[in-house]
């Protein structure tokens, strides 16, 4: 589980966060929340055109029953081999960038491609950076709004999103007077984009 490093004034907390996709940002919110104590989990989406996949991505290990050698080593595009598994869901390529692991089935997609054309590192605080090329896209690149954040369990929890804030969505204001979804005081879902 990746922990990142957090700041605390007093009673607040500040994250500084690092999309897959190399976007950042600047969360603030109330230390008693303790978002980060269940580690941070991204997210994104990927593929090459007319095929997407959802790679799992998983820090300080794999989170698939492997066992024993590799069925296939595929050369990445960085020259280090990566691994290819038999698993009862079908082939899985494990990519390994330091600490972080990205597992991709065969399934909709081509492994190779994945091994050839996709980079990773890892920034000094810790945080995964991935990059496609013109073969292999990753992100926001190849759908809106796919690469998002995790934090906690969402009880509570929050999921961020680099998105562009559009005409229609609320406040957090909205959120808190029930102006969205009618959620206030309730535990449930609620969204609201910040400019």
């Amino acid at each position: 589980m990746f922990k990142p490093p957090v700041e605390t004034e007093g009673d607040e907390v500040r994250l500084r966060v690092i999309f897959l996709d190399g976007t950042r940002a600047t969360l603030r919110y109330p230390e008693e929340l303790r978002l980060t104590e269940d580690g941070i989990w991204p997210d994104t989406t990927g593929g090459e055109r007319g095929g997407q996949v959802r790679p799992q991505i998983s820090y300080g290990g794999v989170h698939f029953r492997i066992s024993g050698e590799p069925v296939d080593c595929l050369e990445t595009r960085d020259g280090s081999p990566a691994g290819v598994w038999r698993h009862p869901d079908g082939d899985i390529l494990i990519l390994r960038f330091g600490k972080w692991f990205v597992s991709v089935f065969d399934d909709y997609t081509d492994l190779n491609a994945w091994a050839a054309h996709l980079r990773g590192r890892v920034t000094s605080d810790g945080w995964l950076v991935l990059k496609g090329d013109d073969r292999l896209k990753i992100g926001p690149e190849q759908r809106y709004g796919d690469t998002e954040i995790m934090l906690g369990d969402l009880d509570p929890g929050v999921l961020l999103w680099p998105l562009r804030c559009g005409r229609a969505q609320g406040t957090a204001a909205d959120v808190v007077s029930g102006g969205i979804h009618g959620l206030a005081g309730k535990k449930a879902f609620a969204s609201w984009c910040d400019r």
